[in-house]
Formats: C-alpha cells, structure tokens, sequence
C-alpha cells in the first residue's frame, strides 16, 4: 500500500467518525425542528386549554347573574300579590312585562336560553315559584347548583332540584358532582337544575 493510499484511507476513516461541519450542522437542525414542534403543539394545547377554562368560568358567572335577574323579576311582578305566584308558565309574562334579562330572549321555543344555550322556565307554584336552568354541562352544573345558598347575594333560594332529584342542603361539591352527571351541554344534552324562591 503506496503513501497515496494511505492517506485516502485515513480520511475516508476520519470522514466516517466525524463527519463535516456541514453534516452536524444538518443533524442539529432536524434535532431542534423536532423540539420546537414539540413545544409549540404543547404551547397550543396549553392555550387551547386555558380558554375552555375561561369560557366555562365565564358561563357559570353568566347564569349566576341570570339567575340572579330572574330571580328578581320574578319577586318584582308577584312579591305583592296576596296570592303568590298563581300556578302555571310565567316565562311569557316575565317576557311581556321587559322583565327578562338582556340576551335570554331568543322568542321561539324555548322563549328564554341561558349562557349555554339550554332552556330556561320559570313556573308559579302557589306561594313559590321555580327557575329552571336546563342544557348544563357537568362542570356548570356543579358550581351554579350550590352558589344560591352561599350567602344572601345570590338571592333566596329555598331549595333546588338537580335532574328532578331534590337536594339536602347545603349541597356539597360531592352531592352535587354525584347529581349533575349528564353529559353534553345546551340543546344537545345537559343537566337542568331547578331553584325553587318564595313569595
């Protein structure tokens, strides 16, 4: 073996264990491609996450003050009446007489939605009256279900149903968790929770 090919030989050699600038260069490119991918499908899937946080916040924060507005009107029209609530739909009369909450009436069937889309009745019942949220998801369900009883601000609330069960109260996050167990939300499914108020 002559000295030329000695020294094809020992580059070829070097070639293979350490390959060029150019090759590294190639390889550290392909390596960072995929890492930054990575971290942007997680940075995606983490703001993706963080706004349906803030919209189910936010729906649970609009039927409270639905609620909360209903709960008013309806006291408003018939807290003076000697005789109640009467018996029967009141949802129409509380449309007729602008005392429905902005944003509810929809003017068809269901006449009122709540934040979510699902149905909302208010029904008179002698000397009470019941507000019905329908079309709740579960997480919705849960919170809106035991924050009429937390304090006065949220209005009286004498007692409340979930999906046609009545509850003990308070109701615990774990009674109403156990409840409000119907999947879907608004017109495809969901839980209804009803309030029950006095005259």
């Amino acid at each position: 073996m002559n000295m030329t090919s000695t020294t094809t030989l020992t580059k070829l050699t070097a070639r293979l264990h350490y390959p060029s600038p150019r090759r590294r260069t190639r390889g550290a490119s392909t390596l960072d491609y995929v890492i930054w991918t990575g971290l942007f499908i997680a940075f995606i899937a983490g703001v993706g996450a963080a706004y349906e946080l803030g919209i189910a916040k936010t729906n649970q924060a609009d039927i409270l003050a639905q609620y909360n507005q209903l709960y008013g009107a309806t006291r408003s029209l018939w807290g003076s009446d000697p005789n109640g609530f009467g018996t029967g739909d009141l949802t129409q009369t509380i449309i007729d007489n602008n005392a429905a909450p902005p944003g509810m009436v929809v003017g068809n069937a269901p006449p009122l939605v709540n934040a979510v889309g699902g149905p909302v009745n208010v029904t008179g019942a002698g000397q009470l009256a019941t507000i019905s949220f329908g079309g709740l998801p579960n997480e919705s369900c849960t919170r809106v279900s035991a924050l009429p009883f937390t304090g006065g601000a949220q209005g009286g609330a004498q007692a409340i149903a979930i999906n046609g069960a009545d509850q003990t109260l308070p109701i615990s996050v774990t009674a109403a968790t156990t409840a409000c167990n119907v999947a879907g939300q608004g017109t495809v499914g969901g839980n209804d929770v009803t309030f029950t108020i006095p005259h």
